[in-house]
């Protein structure tokens, strides 16, 4: 069961602390989640709530900490559906590559994608 809730931990002051429900993405599994050091993106992953490809989502979104806000990632040129993939943050962009879901049917995915913000 995925959730459409999250929280985040301050170490400041050793606790944690609730994310705004505006904004979020999907509840999902299996997705990519990197830090910016600014943000925090999230990016595919699975959920029933997720496109025809099997609950396998292509979208993402970005959280910020100093707005304590949501907000969606641009799909254009975004790599296709995906999760249990490797999403490496690169000093300046956010690079998807892999996949689990396409070997299981049969379909590897051979593309990735940048995200750039």
């Amino acid at each position: 069961m995925a959730l459409e809730d999250g929280s985040m931990y301050g170490p400041l002051g050793d606790g944690w602390l609730a994310m705004p429900p505006e904004g979020t993405p999907k509840a999902r599994g299996s997705h990519t989640a990197v830090s910016t050091g600014s943000r925090m993106i999230i990016w595919g992953g699975t959920s029933p709530n997720c496109g025809s490809g099997g609950g396998v989502c292509s979208d993402g979104a970005a959280y910020d900490p100093a707005t304590d806000t949501w907000a969606p990632l641009r799909t254009e040129g975004a790599p296709s559906a995906r999760s249990e993939h490797m999403g490496l943050w690169t000093g300046n962009a956010l690079f998807i590559s892999g996949e689990a879901w396409g070997r299981r049917l049969g379909c590897p995915l051979s593309d990735g994608a940048l995200w750039v913000p």
